[in-house]
């Protein structure tokens, strides 16, 4: 017999016989430090504990309900270096369109209400009431023009400083 084939027959006989994953065996030891491990194969373990490890058999799992495809799994939400996600900055775009149409609307009724009582006082063109008109219509064209700045400069600005794909901001 050659020293090969003998090695390989030693090598058989004194590893024990590894139980099939199928069979639903896990083997547990602690080390020195009192960590635990596991494996399902005994000739894994080390031989100084092999003496202490515990077998622990695995319950047959049943499967009740499909299992989702990989595809349905719900993902974690894409965010930029920020932390913020596609929704927030759609948020914030939003929130920016609906602040400069609130204030489009006030422009509009300040500017009619100008309209009327500069109508109404057609000899007297500067009263207390038209001068307080026409700064509230000049505060409203001030913000109109900050909202537009914000939707058209600032955000665009901030989201690709913080790595948020374009589209987000669509």
């Amino acid at each position: 017999m050659t020293i090969k084939v003998f090695l390989i027959l030693m090598l058989l006989w004194l590893t024990p016989a590894v139980p099939s994953v199928g069979a639903g065996e896990i083997f547990r030891w602690l080390d020195k430090s009192g960590e635990p491990h596991f494996t399902d194969n005994p000739a894994k373990i080390p031989p100084e504990y092999r003496d202490r490890a515990e077998v622990q058999t695995l319950p047959d799992l049943q499967v009740t309900e499909p299992i989702a495809p990989i595809g349905s799994i719900d993902q974690p939400a894409e965010t930029d270096q920020e932390g913020h996600d596609e929704q927030w900055w759609r948020d914030q775009i939003q929130k920016w369109q609906s602040q400069k149409e609130a204030l489009t609307l006030k422009l509009k009724e300040a500017e009619e209400k100008l309209a009327r009582v500069q109508f109404e006082n057609a000899y007297v063109y500067k009263t207390p009431e038209t001068n307080e008109l026409m700064q509230e219509i000049e505060k409203y064209k001030q913000e109109i023009r900050e909202a537009q700045e914000m939707l058209e400069t600032v955000l665009p600005d901030e989201a690709r400083k913080a790595g948020a794909p374009p589209g987000w901001l669509r």
